[in-house]
């Protein structure tokens, strides 16, 4: 899906996005559904997300991914991708990030429909504020 999103790093830099996606992830915990490790340097309270996005690739391709990345293998220790994945896999963590004319997002399984969403998150502290326009 062609998406386009607004990203801004810790330094206060916003990056403007708008490509074709095949998966965008935005994460303030390292896990989610069945035990996917999607975000393996996430830590709840630092202030930053991880955010991570997938080009469009072959389904050969996506197969290889999918299993580093239940595994939390896309992303070495260091933070630096698997160069295996580099040339699809973009990762960094950010301060926050805007989606722009969004429409469907899963949010820990649960379906939600937006306009424009934005996600942000503090050090050591959360909040959380939903609030989904009727289309």
């Amino acid at each position: 899906k062609k998406i386009s999103l607004s990203v801004t790093d810790a330094n206060g830099h916003t990056e403007e996005i708008d490509s074709k996606l095949l998966l965008c992830l935005v994460a303030n915990g390292g896990y989610y559904g069945g035990g996917f490790h999607c975000a393996p340097r996430a830590k709840l309270d630092d202030g930053l997300l991880e955010f991570l996005t997938v080009k469009k690739i072959s389904r050969y391709k996506f197969l290889t991914f999918f299993l580093g990345y239940r595994k939390g293998k896309h992303i070495q220790s260091d933070g630096t991708l698997h160069r295996k994945y580099a040339k699809f896999l973009d990762y960094r963590r950010v301060k926050s990030v805007v989606f722009h004319n969004i429409g469907n997002i899963c949010a820990d399984g649960e379906i939600f429909s937006f306009d424009e969403l934005a996600l942000s998150v503090e050090e050591k502290a959360i909040r959380v504020c939903i609030m989904p326009q009727a289309k």
